[in-house]
């Protein structure tokens, strides 16, 4: 399945087209619920922070193999940049507070606090075509999942893999 085409705002700079990101180069997308203010939005927010600091983590390992890293949620470009800053992450975090990458691959989402937010996700995508999709995934284990599979399936980018 082709990444699709939505441009998605980013904190760092201008939005972000995805299906030209992954033309680009391969990358680990991985998405998150993100929290609000409520008792079950702080934990989310918690294990929002674990699954960014793992792909913080190991992003040198990917790197390595040459892939980059996106995490996505419907949360507002500045929370992102909080979250950012106060884990330290290098890596992009986009904004998809419509759903719109949702709506394309027909993703999991639930509703918490009359809105709608992205069930806890990973994609693996090289040469635009999405390889794996990883769900359910524990917030703790997802970076190491998706570079586990990554070695599994050839490690470096330009190696050819299937999609399961």
């Amino acid at each position: 399945m082709q990444v699709p085409d939505v441009l998605l705002p980013s904190f760092r700079a201008h939005p972000l087209s995805l299906a030209w990101f992954a033309q680009q180069m391969p990358v680990v997308i991985y998405l998150y619920p993100g929290g609000s203010s409520c008792a079950d939005g702080e934990r989310s927010l918690v294990l929002d922070a674990v699954e960014h600091r793992a792909f913080r983590d190991h992003q040198a390992d990917l790197a390595a193999m040459r892939y980059s890293v996106i995490g996505i949620s419907s949360q507002p470009t500045g929370v992102q940049l909080n979250s950012a800053f106060a884990c330290r992450l290098d890596h992009e975090l986009l904004s998809d507070p419509q759903l719109l990458l949702a709506r394309a691959l027909d993703l999991p989402t639930f509703a918490a606090d009359g809105e709608r937010r992205y069930e806890r996700l990973t994609l693996i995508a090289r040469g635009g075509r999405i390889q794996r999709a990883f769900f359910p995934v524990a917030a703790e284990r997802s970076a190491a999942q998706a570079l586990a599979w990554i070695r599994l399936h050839g490690g470096h980018a330009d190696s050819s893999g299937d999609a399961g």
